[in-house]
């Protein structure tokens, strides 16, 4: 029999020091590998505080030095009769701001603008209707900076326009009838007078004056006020007959006799009847074109504008009530306050 050889295996022994190599090995890659996440993330990290960088001190200021755009604001929003626009953020400039340019445009197009220097950080606005206005940085070496966002200032400093008057009659009782348009704040209140007495307040666009007495010529006097305080006023006349009925301008003495006896029947009888007539040829007048404030000697003509109906009239503008008055070239220094007429050949003027 042929005899089994024995399977024999040979042991190897690892020493200590060749476990602590491998381990040290082991160590030394995952260190490496640490430092190389540790540095990517550092990598990304300073790339996002450049792209911050560049963002909030844009690549223009950094490589030519071009003034950033200033952060505007205003002292109020809506309507008003001025409004102050400032600088709430500096412009950042490599070269330092030396001053400010600003513009007030009537568009929301800064190429439109006419600039001028200030060295404030804040502009008055108070020109009449819907501004817009800019700011823009000059460094000390004379480079103009990025041009601000618009700030949109909407000024009213002008009353409302009152279009059409209408007045009815029934008996001795006259009502009066104000249409009215203000394309700023908008309309608040009407007044209402009678001669010199007090005017009237109301909500409303009518007001009844009632029991005038016969034989009696009245001025009406009709105010409209908008939001903001600014105001217009009309004034007619208004005569009655010997029953205390408003004669029709339009009509002659005898058919305002028929009447006047017709109305005295009716009521009477109780069966009054209205009539109605509208105030013909109301002249009108504003001041929109003048600013709430300007220099010594800046010219503006008084009024800015005005028309009269057919018959034609006058315009008769004063300073502080006293002192006649065509342009602001002349008014001195201090607050004034300018009241202009248009005095209709119709019977009826305007005020402002």
């Amino acid at each position: 029999m042929e005899q089994k050889k024995k399977k024999t295996t040979t042991k190897k022994t690892i020493s200590k020091k060749e476990i602590r190599k491998v381990e040290d090995n082991k160590k030394e890659i995952k260190k490496e590998e640490d430092e190389d996440k540790k540095r990517r993330i550092l990598i990304i990290i300073l790339l996002i505080l450049l792209l911050f960088f560049l963002f909030i001190f844009r690549v223009d200021d950094i490589v030519l030095g071009t003034p950033t755009k200033p952060v505007l604001t205003k002292t109020s929003d809506g309507w008003s009769t001025t409004n102050v626009v400032e600088i709430e953020e500096d412009s950042n400039a490599r070269n330092k701001v030396d001053y400010y340019l600003y513009c007030i445009v009537g568009e929301k197009d800064p190429s439109k603008c006419v600039w001028k220097k200030t060295k404030t950080k804040n502009v008055v606005v108070d020109k009449e209707g819907t501004n817009y206005v800019y700011f823009k940085a000059v460094d000390k070496n004379g480079k103009e900076g990025k041009i601000s966002d618009p700030v949109e200032v909407r000024i009213d400093t002008t009353g409302p326009k009152i279009t059409k008057i209408e007045k009815e009659t029934k008996g001795n009782d006259l009502t009066v009838k104000v249409e009215a348009e203000d394309k700023g704040s908008g309309i608040d209140k009407y007044f209402f007078k009678l001669d010199d007495g007090e005017f009237i307040e109301s909500n409303k666009n009518t007001y009844t004056f009632k029991d005038l007495e016969p034989n009696k010529e009245y001025t009406i006097t009709v105010k409209v006020v908008d939001k903001l305080g600014n105001e217009t006023e009309v004034t007619f006349k208004v005569k009655t007959d010997s029953n205390g009925n408003v004669i029709n301008e339009n009509d002659n003495d005898e058919t305002n006799q028929e009447k006047s006896t017709d109305n005295k029947d009716k009521k009477d009888s109780g069966k009054e009847e209205s009539t109605k007539e509208e105030v013909e040829e109301i002249p009108e007048i504003s001041l929109s074109k003048i600013p709430n404030s300007f220099t010594i000697g800046e010219s503006y003509k008084i009024p800015s504008s005005y028309k009269f109906g057919k018959s034609g009239g006058e315009v008769v503008c004063y300073l502080d009530d006293t002192e006649e008055i065509t342009n602001t070239k002349d008014i001195l220094y201090g607050e004034h306050e300018i009241k202009c007429d248009a005095i209709g050949n119709s019977g009826v003027t305007t005020s402002v």
